[in-house]
């Protein structure tokens, strides 16, 4: 059995290509579907995490070849991804459809937490160190989704008698 294994184990590939269009140049990740038999394009809203930089290997230059065909089909894609915007003080973002304005306490312990203002405006508030806003509030905001879909989750699961 170990023999066949390795018969069928799939050479090393890369992870990222570099696809250019006009001007641009994009990082596009592949993934590789073990029963695919050609090449496929699909578009994902998720911000691709940083991956190094590999050596091209089989078959790289079928899908480099592939990608640069269809670089105007990737531009428009990724053209109409929101920029990532860092959470900083002053920003004001969503939670449960209601805007926040992000507000750091520097003296204050603790992570982040939401609060009214006299004025009817709702802050998250973030202690700590300014260098550790953007996380804080991206690892927060996470926390609350979590916990709504959660809810959320056992409602319906308790609504179909599952649960």
């Amino acid at each position: 059995m170990a023999t066949r294994a390795l018969l069928y184990r799939r050479p090393y590939e890369p992870s990222t290509l570099l696809v250019k269009h006009g001007s641009q140049i994009y990082s596009v990740r592949l993934r590789r579907h073990r029963r695919a038999r050609s090449l496929h394009l699909a578009h994902s809203s998720k911000r691709p995490r940083s991956d190094p930089d590999h050596a091209a290997a089989w078959h790289a230059g079928r899908r480099e070849g592939f990608a640069q065909r269809h670089g105007a089909w990737i531009a428009a894609r990724l053209g109409r991804l929101p920029k990532a915007a860092p959470f900083q003080p002053g920003t004001i973002v969503p939670l449960r459809g209601v805007a926040h304005r992000i507000v750091h306490r520097a003296g204050r312990r603790g992570t982040v937490w939401t609060e009214m203002r006299e004025s009817g405006e709702r802050i998250l508030c973030v202690a700590g160190g300014a260098e550790h806003i953007d996380r804080r509030v991206h690892d927060h905001l996470k926390r609350e989704a979590r916990r709504d879909l959660q809810k959320a989750a056992q409602a319906y699961a308790q609504a179909l008698g599952s649960r």
